[in-house]
Formats: C-alpha cells, structure tokens, sequence
C-alpha cells in the first residue's frame, strides 16, 4: 500500500480500509508470541494509525 502524496485528501474507503487493517492486526497481535512478530505487528499498526491520522487532519484543517 502506497503512502497518499502530501495534502491528497483521502477517501472515507481508504480511511476504511486503513483502519480495518489496523483492527486485524489487533487481532493478530493477541495470537502472535513471538516477540519480533508482535513488534514487527506493532510497528506496522503505528505507521497505518500516522497515516490516517495525518488524513484526518488535512480534513479539519480544510474546513477551518
């Protein structure tokens, strides 16, 4: 999954999307014991949470 250019708004699908990934790997987090798999599970839910983040944000700041 690519990264939006800055200041590309995004779509509710793509924050949909995002976030379904970040739920499954919540999910997954709680069946992997393996250290390097839950940081590695860990790492990646924190990079999708900055992007939708960062899209939320362009959003508010455009309707201020």
């Amino acid at each position: 999954m690519g990264k939006p250019e800055s200041g590309a708004d995004m779509t509710d699908e793509v924050k949909f999307k995002i976030q379904n990934q970040i739920d499954a790997l919540k999910r997954r987090m709680n069946y992997d014991a393996n250290d390097l798999e839950y940081e590695t599970h860990l790492h990646a839910m924190r990079d999708l949470q900055k992007i939708l983040d960062k899209g939320n944000k362009s959003i508010d700041d455009k309707k201020i």
